[in-house]
């Protein structure tokens, strides 16, 4: 997994990788294709293959297309994955820099994170015991780092 580090050393958000999803897409693009070409010769009016030539193609377009939708499965499923450990990171970074703690609230302003991802992180780490929440005086809920 790749980090990529700001102009001023933060650790950025992880980026898709453009070049790979699109050879996924191409490959399902030419998968339907072949599928297509290969009905549409079993039509009885257009003929030019036989039966074994175009049985070929619908073969070849399965394979094509399976490879090419596990392929953005994959890159899909990276992509979440390192985009959650990069959330981790920023808000344990973040709390550290703050003082060990951290409200909701000001981890998404601060990181700019959707109100469901900054609920999502603070689970996770919550959940890895790596954070706990606790309720204040005036009853804000923050997390404070683990001990």
């Amino acid at each position: 997994m790749s980090v990529h580090v700001n102009t001023n050393g933060a650790a950025a958000p992880p980026r898709t990788n453009i070049a790979l999803r699109l050879g996924a897409i191409l490959l399902v693009i030419i998968g339907v294709l072949f599928l297509i070409t290969s009905l549409l010769g079993f039509l009885p009016e257009d003929r030019r293959m036989t039966v074994m030539g175009l049985l070929l193609f619908a073969v070849l377009g399965l394979v094509l297309t399976g490879a090419g939708v596990m392929l953005l499965r994959r890159q899909s499923s990276q992509e979440a994955s390192e985009r959650f450990e990069w959330q981790e990171r920023a808000v344990l970074e973040l709390m550290r820099r703050q003082g060990g703690e951290l409200s909701l609230g000001e981890a998404q302003r601060q990181l700019s994170l959707p109100p469901a991802d900054a609920e999502a992180v603070f689970g996770r780490l919550t959940a890895q015991r790596m954070v706990a929440p606790e309720l204040t005086t005036d009853g804000a809920v923050v997390y404070r780092v683990r001990e």
